[in-house]
C-alpha cells in the first residue's frame, strides 16, 4: 500500500519525527523508527544522521524560564565526543559541533510558563570553512531570534548514536521528552525563508494573468479523444513535455542568497563598499546592489515576469524607516569597451516595507508584474532596487538594515493589448 508522506519530508530528509503520531515514529521516506526508551529516543550506530555539512536540523519544542538540557545529540554514549548537539542552556538555544559552540541565540519571549518554539540550524560549505545559520521562533508570540557563524568543518562517525532528549544509556542532561514536539534532520542547507515556509506560514504564490507554454503535442479531436489513439503513454509524454518546458524557461531567477548580506544606507558611500552600488537610472533615490543583479536569457515567447523577494529588515537603534523596493528589467547595460546602445529599462511600482524583522523572520514582498526588456542577445538584466525612505536623512534611516534573502522571477506571456491570442 502506498504511504502518504508529510509535506515536510523532503528529498534530503533522513529523519522526521512528530509527536502527534508518537515521537519515535519516523514519518520521513526512510520509515526507520527510533527506539522508544520512554524518557528518551535512540538510534544506535546512526549512519543516516552522521552528517556534517550541508545539513539541516529542525527541532520543535516547548520551553519556559529555567529549562535546560539536550534536545538532539549525535555522538558517543558517554557524551565525550559528538558530531552535533542542540541544547537549551541559561535561556539560550546552543548548537554545538565536535564539542564547540558554532552558533547560538537567546530564546525569544521566554516566560515562566511553557511556550512553543521552532528552531532550525543549517550548515553549508563556504570556501574551506562552514557557514552556520540559526533561526528560532517563539510560535506562541511570533517573535524571532537569529544567529550566524563561520567555522571549521566538523567531523563525524557513522558508528555513533543519535539520541533525542539526552545521551548515553539514560537521558543524561536531557530535555523532558514530553516537551519535544518534532525533529527533522536533512542533508542539505535549508535557508531561513524555507524555515518560515515549512514551519510558520506557507505563502501563496501570486496568480499569473498571462500564459505559459502548453505541451508540445496537445491532444485534439482530429486525432481522437484522450486515451483512445495513443493511450496513457501519450498523455504522460504530453504532460512531461509541458512540465519540462516550464522548468526550462521558468523561473528566470530563483535564488537564495549565499549568506545574509546586510545593507545600510551608509554602504552607498562607504569607501570599502560603494563600488557595489549605483543609483538606479532615472531615479537616483533608488540604489542597485551588485548582489541583487542578474543577467539572464529570456525565452522569446515571454514578455512579462512576476517578481517576489524575501526580505528581512531591522533596526540597530531608531526606526526602522520605510524601505521601498522595486524590480527593474534593463537591456543594453553599458559595458566597458563596447559601443553605447540606447538603454531600455522597465520597472515595477515601489512597494513599501517598514517591519522590524529583528522580531520576525522576514517576509515575501510581491513586487508585481515586470515588463521584460531584451538586448540583441535575447537577455535582460533583472535588478532589485531599494530606497531608504526616498533618500531622507534621519536617525531611523541611518539605523535601518535589510537583507534580500531569496528572489523568484517567474516569466509568462501577456498580450500587450486586447486582441487575438494564438498561444505562440
Amino acid at each position: 500500500m502506498p504511504t502518504t508522506l508529510d509535506r515536510n519530508s523532503k528529498a534530503d530528509t533522513v529523519l522526521l519525527l512528530d509527536s502527534v503520531g508518537g515521537l519515535s515514529v519516523d514519518i520521513s521516506q526512510e520509515r526507520d523508527n527510533l527506539t522508544n526508551n520512554t524518557t528518551y529516543l535512540r538510534e544506535a550506530s546512526s549512519a543516516r544522521t552522521a552528517i556534517t555539512t550541508p545539513r539541516e536540523i529542525t527541532v520543535l519544542f516547548t520551553a519556559k524560564s529555567g529549562d535546560s538540557g539536550i534536545l538532539v545529540f549525535h555522538g558517543t554514549t558517554d557524551g565525550v565526543s559528538s558530531t552535533y548537539r542542540v541544547d537549551v542552556t541559561s535561556g539560550a538555544l546552543r548548537c554545538l559541533e565536535n564539542g564547540s559552540v558554532r552558533v547560538q541565540a537567546t530564546l525569544p519571549s521566554l516566560a515562566v510558563g511553557d511556550r512553543s518554539y521552532a528552531a532550525q540550524w543549517s550548515t553549508r560549505p563556504e570556501g574551506t570553512s562552514v557557514r552556520s545559520e540559526l533561526i528560532v521562533q517563539c510560535l506562541t508570540t511570533g517573535t524571532y531570534a537569529h544567529g550566524f557563524g563561520t567555522h571549521a568543518v566538523g567531523t563525524t562517525n557513522t558508528g555513533w548514536a543519535l539520541q533525542v532528549a539526552g545521551y548515553g544509556n539514560a537521558p543524561t542532561s536531557a530535555y523532558d521528552i514530553a516537551d519535544i514536539k518534532g525533529v527533522r534532520i536533512g542533508k542539505r542547507f535549508h535557508s531561513q525563508p524555507e524555515f518560515v515556509e515549512d514551519w510558520v506560514a506557507e505563502s501563496t504564490k501570486p496568480d499569473l494573468l498571462g500564459r505559459v507554454r502548453d505541451a508540445a503535442l496537445p491532444i485534439v479531436p482530429d486525432i481522437g479523444v484522450e486515451g483512445e489513439f495513443a493511450g496513457p503513454g501519450y498523455l504522460h509524454a504530453g504532460a512531461t513535455a509541458r512540465d519540462v518546458d516550464r522548468r526550462l524557461v521558468s523561473p528566470l531567477v530563483n535564488v537564495r542568497m549565499p549568506s545574509e548580506f546586510l545593507i545600510a544606507k551608509a554602504d552607498h558611500t562607504d569607501t570599502g563598499s560603494r563600488r557595489l552600488y549605483r543609483p538606479a537610472p532615472g531615479d537616483p533615490q533608488y540604489y542597485l546592489a551588485a548582489q541583487h543583479w542578474w543577467y539572464v536569457p529570456v525565452p522569446r515567447h515571454m514578455n512579462k515576469a512576476r517578481v517576489r523577494a524575501f526580505i528581512r529588515m531591522f533596526t540597530v537603534d531608531e526606526g526602522p524607516c520605510s524601505m521601498i523596493f522595486k524590480a527593474l528589467s534593463w537591456a543594453n547595460f553599458p559595458f566597458a569597451g563596447e559601443p553605447a546602445k540606447a538603454p531600455v529599462i522597465y520597472g515595477t511600482g515601489g512597494v513599501f516595507l517598514s517591519e522590524d524583522h529583528a522580531s520576525g523572520g522576514g517576509e515575501w514582498v510581491d513586487l508585481g508584474n515586470l515588463h521584460i526588456a531584451r538586448d540583441e542577445l535575447g537577455c535582460t538584466s533583472i535588478c532589485i532596487a531599494h530606497s531608504f525612505e526616498f533618500g531622507a536623512d534621519s536617525e531611523a534611516v541611518d539605523d535601518t538594515r535589510f537583507a534580500v534573502m531569496a528572489v523568484t522571477v517567474e516569466p509568462f506571456f501577456l498580450p500587450n493589448d486586447p486582441g487575438f491570442d494564438f498561444g505562440f
